[in-house]
């Protein structure tokens, strides 16, 4: 990981962010477009790539849970499943769920510990903690007075229709994919979708779909057994402060943020994890699980066909089952 991420890396992600093609990625970073497309999909790059979006605009919450089984099914609407080994047998199952369907939701799941999404958020490249490792102190982070606010749930907007979500379901996980052809993508698993005119098009994704948009975001995946998934589980005033600066030390994929609880998901190279340690530390954060890790290639990632959920404004129960797929939108 040491390899991936160093400081011309945290630049090409850092413009990466609002960049809507690989040729306004070659613009903003002054990269050759077929040397930036290597740096993103070549065969040594080890990228998961993201097309964010705020989930509560559309009325979803992204929730972590811990448990000690998982159903034979999984309910609507799961994304991951990690089964974790440490002091504890557990699975952390993250997924989707708008209100109607929490209590459905954590109800099949049998939580022992649920983090609701108040925020959620995938690696944030940072100059400033490119080196973070052994000895870091997060009280010496430049920006660490401006990580103490507490989490709080963005406005809900809309339930996106059937077109919106149709997009969405295909841009969220390969952020250079043109919208009609996110579209058409869809159309073809589902030949229910309707051709769409480019003037209707243009007006889903100008007036729905880019309101949503909080950037592009990717984060180093290692399939390699020796480098495993490491999940915290962290309680205490201050876990959101530890999670936020955990965002931003290199080798975190995601980190799911609620009131005084939080997760953190990645994988680190021995200084990277020394700073994560520290981060939680420093603020006083305590982890009650422990340390957990689940081999890589184990977990259990899932897809949604989401516009088939979606109705008159609302979310509805699916009467389909997910896609068991390589790579999913979180």
């Amino acid at each position: 990981m040491h390899r991936l991420v160093d400081e011309a890396t945290v630049e090409l992600f850092t413009a990466f962010r609002f960049a809507r093609s690989l040729e306004s990625l070659s613009r903003l970073t002054g990269i050759r477009r077929d040397k930036a497309k290597k740096l993103l999909y070549g065969d040594t790059a080890k990228w998961r790539l993201r097309w964010s979006i705020s989930f509560h605009k559309i009325g979803l919450k992204v929730i972590g849970v811990f448990t000690e089984k998982v159903p034979a099914e999984p309910p609507p609407f799961v994304l991951k499943i990690f089964p974790l080994e440490g002091l504890s047998k557990l699975y952390l199952v993250v997924g989707l769920a708008s209100n109607n369907f929490l209590e459905g939701f954590l109800n099949t799941l049998k939580p022992l510990y649920v983090v609701k999404g108040l925020e959620f958020s995938f690696w944030v490249p940072d100059k400033l903690l490119v080196k973070a490792g052994y000895g870091f102190k997060p009280q010496d982070y430049p920006g660490i007075m401006d990580l103490m606010e507490l989490p709080e749930e963005e406005p809900f907007l809309r339930v996106p229709d059937k077109v919106d979500w149709a997009i969405l379901t295909h841009k969220m996980n390969s952020p250079f994919k043109r919208f009609k052809t996110a579209y058409e993508d869809a159309r073809k698993e589902d030949p229910s979708l309707k051709p769409i005119s480019p003037q209707a098009l243009t007006l889903h994704i100008q007036r729905h779909i880019l309101p949503l948009w909080t950037g592009n975001y990717g984060y180093p995946y290692f399939p390699d057994p020796e480098r495993p998934i490491e999940v915290f589980y962290l309680e205490g005033w201050r876990s959101h402060v530890a999670s936020r600066l955990a965002a931003r030390i290199p080798g975190t994929h995601f980190v799911i943020i609620d009131n005084n609880r939080a997760i953190i998901v990645g994988q680190y190279t021995g200084p990277r994890k020394a700073a994560l340690l520290a981060t939680i530390g420093g603020v006083k954060a305590s982890v009650p699980l422990s340390e957990l890790v689940c081999p890589p290639g184990k977990e259990e990632t899932y897809m949604w066909r989401f516009w088939r959920f979606a109705s008159n404004k609302k979310y509805v129960l699916p009467s389909e089952k997910p896609t068991r797929i390589e790579d999913t939108i979180i």
